[in-house]
């Protein structure tokens, strides 16, 4: 169904379904796709085989994780997603030239595509669309540039795509480990949990430079810190901090 479906009409050619776990997965599938942490439980360096441990029980795929695809794929589908909600034809062209070249065509109508993009739940009770999650007021994953008429979709390990119907910007990224082991190998090295949730940005900076100044440090790095600092954050620490990744 997926395949006749969704991946066939996109044009999707180098997308696979992972394997299930009793099944073979054979070492070329291995080397095209990248591992993500060792799971204890299981007793493997998870790589080529679904991430999420609900779904690796239920045989390797379910409604919410088990597909493998590249940078490409995921390409094909934003485009797609992009022409869904503009009301056009195709999806192998660019928000910069329309994005109508080639001979795919759109899986559901514009009308279902807005529908499905639009808030569905009070801001209270969360950002979420019928199919999509929304820009948060604080700490959204987009960051601070999207705009409110945004849509997105997050993955454990850090993936996300998000596209900007107002400035037409379809943005994607993959990423391949949900948990660093560096801070299982400081030692005794002073460490703080400072909660961001809930608190003006403000206030969780002003209580995380702090904490910094405390302990008398002098070279910030922030490691996959998915937030976007404030101008007085950053001006505080002007050439004392740089961008790493967490791996």
């Amino acid at each position: 169904l997926l395949m006749n479906e969704i991946v066939n009409p996109l044009g999707i050619t180098a997308t696979e379904l992972v394997y299930p776990p009793a099944g073979p997965i054979t070492l070329d599938f291995k080397k095209r796709v990248a591992p993500t942490e060792r799971d204890e439980w299981r007793g493997v360096m998870v790589r080529g085989e679904v991430h999420d441990d609900n779904t690796w029980a239920l045989g390797g795929i379910s409604t919410h994780a088990g597909l493998f695809g590249s940078i490409d794929d995921l390409s094909a589908f934003g485009l797609n997603l992009r022409a869904q909600l503009k009301g056009l034809q195709g999806l192998q062209g660019s928000p910069a030239d329309g994005g109508a070249q080639g001979t795919g065509s759109t899986l559901v109508s514009q009308h279902t595509a807005q529908l499905f993009a639009q808030r569905a739940v009070p801001r209270e009770a969360g950002d979420w669309a019928l199919g999509f999650m929304l820009p948060a007021l604080e700490g959204a994953s987009c960051g601070r540039h999207f705009s409110a008429a945004s849509i997105g979709h997050t993955g454990f390990t850090g993936t996300s795509v998000w596209y900007d119907l107002e400035r037409d910007l379809l943005v994607l990224v993959l990423s391949n480990r949900a948990d660093a082991t560096g801070l299982r190998l400081t030692g005794d090295v002073p460490s703080a949990i400072i909660p961001s949730r809930g608190r003006p940005r403000e206030d969780f900076e002003a209580e995380m430079n702090a904490t910094l100044r405390a302990h008398g440090v002098e070279l910030v790095a922030l490691a996959g810190f998915m937030r976007v600092l404030t101008p007085g954050f950053v001006a505080a620490w002007q050439g004392r901090m740089i961008n790493i990744h967490p791996s």
